[in-house]
């Protein structure tokens, strides 16, 4: 039998149905052999879709939630790699979850997306620390490009570029910056 929220067979999915914030898409240790994303949506749609794009095509470990307080109870009880999380959202908006990850969780690399004011969303977010911003329509390449960056390169890899940039860094020391993000 389907379960009707996520689209997957209660067989298949141990998580009660009362609670389809704890969904994962990689069963088995909730470690990948990329790494473990949380990704936080309050359109459960968005949910089913980056289960399928980034747990089962792109083969990360992905936990789902619909709002902020439950992203932190899934960031509480897990070992996190990459939070992807929309800006706005009942309970708590995505810039203000990435601003409390980056201070309580700071290896935890942090990804917004949005559908709405690129200027000011892009600002915002690299003043919060996040690695990158996605926007909606999402193109897959482009995320899943997003999501291996920021776990291959860390958190917050993205909003140093653009510090080192405005500081006048030049193309050689953005180059000497990512090759210290790298461990080259």
């Amino acid at each position: 039998m389907a379960d009707d929220t996520w689209g997957t067979s209660r067989k298949s999915d141990p998580t009660p149905r009362g609670e389809p914030w704890l969904r994962r898409a990689s069963l088995g240790s909730g470690k990948s052999r990329r790494g473990s994303l949380l990704c936080v949506d309050d359109e459960p749609c968005l949910g089913r879709i980056y289960a399928t794009v980034l747990g089962k095509m792109a083969g990360y470990a992905v936990h789902t939630a619909l709002n902020a307080y439950d992203g932190f109870r899934i960031l509480g009880a897990h070992e996190i790699d990459v939070l992807v999380t929309n800006i706005r959202m009942p309970v708590m908006d995505g810039l203000k979850m990435a601003e409390l990850v980056r201070l309580e969780f700071p290896a935890v690399a942090v990804i917004i997306c949005t559908a709405y004011g690129v200027h000011d969303c892009c600002v915002r977010a690299a003043e919060v620390g996040c690695s990158d911003v996605e926007f909606k329509p999402f193109k897959i390449p482009y995320l899943t490009a997003s999501v291996a960056n920021a776990v291959r390169l860390g958190p917050g890899w993205k909003s140093e570029v653009v510090r080192a940039l405005l500081a006048g860094a030049g193309a050689e020391g953005v180059r000497e910056l990512m090759a210290r993000r790298r461990g080259e």
